[in-house]
């Protein structure tokens, strides 16, 4: 048994690991009703805690009126039968403190869980209809009492379904129509949607017959009803305040040609935070991002960084308590530190092949790869030789495997690291997003690691992109000189803060025009960077939107940069592998609209009926994507061209007949199966000045 599958009892608060530990005894029928439990000698040895800590859980089960202890033994407990115990239980979770009482819903969400995992390969089809049909009573429950009662319905339905008699026992004593009140009353002021959203991904991991999807899902929900009473909800976008990112120069050169030509790569976050794979499913930070915006309004709230979707950043997470991941984590793995995933991330190395995954990179219409190299938890993932104090380094060559497998594929390569973070030196954790730009090791002796990594980096992999994150510790200017020199159309971020850099790289905000200078937007394919195993079907960007999203990106003279997730295993989640061979075999037909395309003078337009349209062009051509169905008459409005203008459906070649109109230009569009976007090839380039 590893550590994964037993959390260390030692530090763990008395009462959560005493009362686990013997409602799973009793559960497995280990002492029989009324059966003395030898608390100073057997049950330590047999719990693996000192006896210590079994007299302070056994002191704080007496006082919660759990267990009676042997008048004059002093170091034997008798057991209670099943029934008395839970009648006490229900006795003192009314009076019971709010720290013992969150501790003892905690030990429920564990046991619940284990509940729902066994419900995934028991339950019947019409048992889990019936389920999500609760499911369904809460969503459209009228008031807060309402979907108390039906959410307490549902949770007893789950553990019911597990067909083990002590669990629904206790879901009964835990799950009071009072407690839930309480919970949704708050959940109704802050907003219940993502509570909701638990229900749906739990119930479609039962469908699925996915045990550990639905462990995690039933623990992320635990976890979000803990804290939603004491987080007030995050600040509306409307009212964040714009960011105040600090000047830095502009580029210095011509960007390559190479870049501009690409417009789609991809980045890859696999590391230790892969093997827990775990993130609340909070969007705040995301719309923050999404607005270009670095901190919410206002003082008070809970700042998005806490409750951070991107798992990447789970060691942070663990490190601020009674966050949505430090609860996670206790219930999950005890406390057993983060450097203990060394050993799973090794193991799931060892089946790994990078092979895979530049396939699937080619047959998305990738043209660059950018893997990470170090993030902000300072893991390395190739053998450097560099020394760290820890050996904080991966077993395989991460990097150099992959770099040479994606060259195979004739993709270019790009190396993230992360410079301004590291916590395996200093600064964990982060509190607030506000702090990122001040929370860089100290010293010369981290900026010389720094430096002598990107260096050793550059000498051993050439990577064709610099992909720097979080700042730099000092002037980065003689390292991108030096990197020039030796990668002539080398491309550099602007990540590092200050110096000289290439394309500027937000996450997921986007233009509104074109810019003038060619940048490019991070986003991964769901809300996480990082793999995290709560997201689902409508956290992912289907094949779909990822050809909508490429195409507003490219028309405004940027660069899509999707970020792949593999999971605990090395493998890229099915869903996102569907996304991006969809995107891949939309490519394959319509790429020379994509592919060494500039923006026009404006990005797009629409048609009559408000279809989104999109324009690219090349030298002879101007490219009208129509980013939805479009069969008949159809209207581009403001698009106006001249009488010998040609236009044909790429797809097929077949033309298309055009007439003029006050509106635009009309254009009849025979019937075809709908793709993703139509496109339409218009020559020669009408009117206009192409920003080139």
């Amino acid at each position: 048994m590893t550590f994964l599958d037993r959390p260390s009892a030692a530090t763990r608060p008395a009462v959560s690991w005493a009362l686990e530990q013997l409602l799973g005894l009793i559960a497995r029928g280990a002492y029989a009703p009324g059966q003395q439990i030898p608390v100073e000698r057997g049950l330590a040895l047999e719990l693996g805690v000192s006896r210590g800590s079994i007299r302070e859980a056994m002191s704080a089960l007496v006082a919660l009126g759990l267990v009676a202890p042997r008048q004059g033994a002093g170091v034997f407990v008798t057991a209670l039968d099943s029934e008395h115990l839970l009648s006490g239980l229900r006795l003192a979770l009314p009076i019971a403190d709010e720290d013992r009482r969150a501790e003892l819903l905690e030990v429920h969400a564990v046991l619940e869980a284990a509940a729902a995992a066994r419900s995934a390969a028991l339950a019947r089809p019409e048992q889990i209809a019936a389920l999500a049909d609760l499911a369904e009573r809460v969503a459209t429950a009228e008031g807060h009492d309402e979907a108390a009662e039906a959410d307490r319905e549902f949770h007893l339905g789950l553990t019911r379904l597990s067909g083990n008699s002590m669990l629904s026992a206790l879901a009964d004593a835990l799950f009071s129509a009072a407690a839930r009140v309480d919970v949704w009353r708050s959940a109704w002021e802050q907003g219940r949607e993502q509570l909701l959203v638990d229900h749906d991904m739990l119930v479609s991991a039962l469908e699925r017959r996915d045990a550990d999807g639905a462990r995690a899902w039933v623990l992320a929900h635990a976890a979000r009803t803990t804290t939603a009473s004491r987080s007030p909800q995050a600040v509306p976008a409307a009212r964040r305040r714009r960011r105040a990112a600090a000047e830095t120069e502009p580029p210095s050169r011509e960007t390559p040609a190479w870049f501009r030509d690409a417009k789609l790569g991809v980045i890859i976050h696999w590391g230790l935070y892969s093997v827990p794979g775990w993130a609340p499913l909070d969007e705040s930070l995301v719309e923050l991002l999404v607005d270009d915006e670095s901190a919410p309004r206002g003082g008070d709230e809970l700042d998005p960084l806490v409750p951070t979707p991107f798992s990447e950043w789970y060691e942070n997470g663990l490190a601020i308590e009674s966050s949505p991941t430090w609860h996670y984590h206790r219930a999950t793995y005890g406390d057993a530190p983060y450097q203990r995933f060394r050993g799973p991330f090794a193991t799931a190395l060892d089946e790994w092949d990078p092979k895979e995954w530049a396939e699937l990179f080619a047959a998305a219409g990738v043209r660059y790869a950018v893997p990470v190299a170090k993030h902000h938890d300072g893991y390395r993932l190739w053998p450097s030789r560099v020394p760290h104090p820890d050996g904080w380094t991966a077993p395989r060559d991460v990097v150099g495997e992959l770099a040479a497998a994606v060259r195979d594929r004739s993709m270019r390569v790009g190396l993230y690291y992360s410079s301004g973070l590291d916590w395996s030196f200093a600064n964990l954790p982060v509190r607030r997003m506000t702090d990122t730009r001040v929370s860089c090791p100290p010293g010369p002796d981290y900026a010389a690691y720094v430096d002598a990594h990107w260096r050793e980096l550059i000498e051993r992999y050439r990577p064709d992109i610099l992909w720097n994150d979080m700042g730099y510790p000092g002037d980065p200017t003689p390292l991108v000189q030096d990197y020039y020199a030796a990668v002539p159309d080398g491309i550099v971020n602007d990540r590092f803060w200050s110096g000289p850099y290439d394309v500027a790289t937000p996450n997921f905000a986007r233009r509104h025009e074109v810019d003038a200078r060619p940048w490019e937007v991070a986003r991964p394919l769901g809300l996480s960077f990082g793999w995290n195993r709560q997201e689902g079907p409508e956290h992912t960007l289907t094949g779909t939107e990822l050809v909508h999203l490429l195409l507003d990106v490219v028309s405004k003279n940027g660069n899509l940069l999707l970020g792949v997730s593999p999971d605990d295993r090395g493998r890229i989640p099915r869903l996102q592998q569907r996304a991006l061979r969809e995107l891949g075999s939309w490519l394959d037909v319509h790429g020379e609209a994509v592919y060494g395309t500039r923006p026009w003078t404006v990005p797009g337009s629409a048609t009559q009926d408000g279809l989104p349209v999109r324009f690219t062009t090349t030298a002879d051509a101007l490219y009208a994507h129509l980013l939805g169905p479009a069969v008949g008459e159809t209207v581009i409005t403001d698009l106006h061209l001249p009488q010998d203008t040609r236009v044909v459906e790429l797809a097929s070649g077949a033309p298309v007949v055009t007439k003029a109109d006050r509106r635009g230009t009309v254009l009849t569009l025979p019937p075809t199966p709908e793709p993703a976007a139509r496109v339409l090839r218009v020559t020669p380039v009408p009117p206009g000045t192409n920003a080139s």
